[in-house]
């Protein structure tokens, strides 16, 4: 069986669809975390917030799941 794991990451969005101006330190730590691990084999997904329109329709690295968190 594969290994997966899901990071929560509200404001990662730009980094994983390649805009990363507004993704800070945290943000950055799980994207490599991800990188590497998908490397070794897993699979990767991210929640984050639901992203601007003009990031939407971007493709992202990994499988992300937006959700509105209300903010």
């Amino acid at each position: 069986m594969k290994k997966r794991i899901c990071f929560i990451s509200p404001f990662a969005y730009p980094l994983l669809c390649g805009h990363g101006s507004g993704a800070g330190g945290a943000e950055r730590q799980f994207y490599l975390f991800g990188r590497y691990l998908a490397k070794e084999g897993w699979k990767i997904s991210f929640i984050t917030h639901t992203p601007p329109a003009h990031l939407a329709s971007l493709a992202t690295e990994f499988q992300v799941y937006p959700v509105n968190f209300g903010y």
